[in-house]
């Protein structure tokens, strides 16, 4: 659902609707189609200074269109950062498994031992790259 966005003369005359006409808030804002705290907050920000109520984006000043633009900013790098840690695990994942090694009880009594195993599969890894795919040619 998109927010709704309200013109200045619209905000004004449901203020003055309140204000001069005395009708009350709760029935100002059915009679409008509004949510009730959304008037009250007109109503406060109109009564808090009456000149700047409701500003126009372009009436903002430079310093205010700045800040603007700054918080959007911010959102967007928050909300790319936020894909960025979900995303995270599952590529460091991916990209480098971690080998599964087994403890040292679990191998038998005939089996290679872990380091001879890690070189045994160096030397097999060389041998296959240097011949192409899985050749049988000894290695240099």
């Amino acid at each position: 659902m998109q927010k709704r966005k309200f013109s200045r003369e619209i905000k004004l005359e449901a203020v003055r609707l309140v204000n001069d006409r005395g009708v009350a808030v709760a029935q100002a804002a059915r009679d409008l189609d509004l949510h009730e705290n959304v008037l009250r907050k007109w109503v406060m920000e109109f009564a808090a200074d009456r000149q700047r109520a409701f500003p126009v984006h372009e009436q903002l000043n430079p310093e205010q269109q700045e800040i603007d633009r700054l918080r959007k900013e911010v959102a967007k790098l928050k909300a790319e950062r936020d894909i960025l840690k979900e995303a995270a695990p599952h590529v460091d994942a991916a990209e480098s498994p971690e080998p599964a090694v087994l403890p040292r009880h679990h191998l038998s009594e005939g089996a290679m031992d872990i380091q001879s195993y890690d070189a045994h599969a160096r030397s097999s890894f060389l041998a296959r790259s240097r011949t192409g795919a899985g050749g049988q040619h000894d290695i240099y």
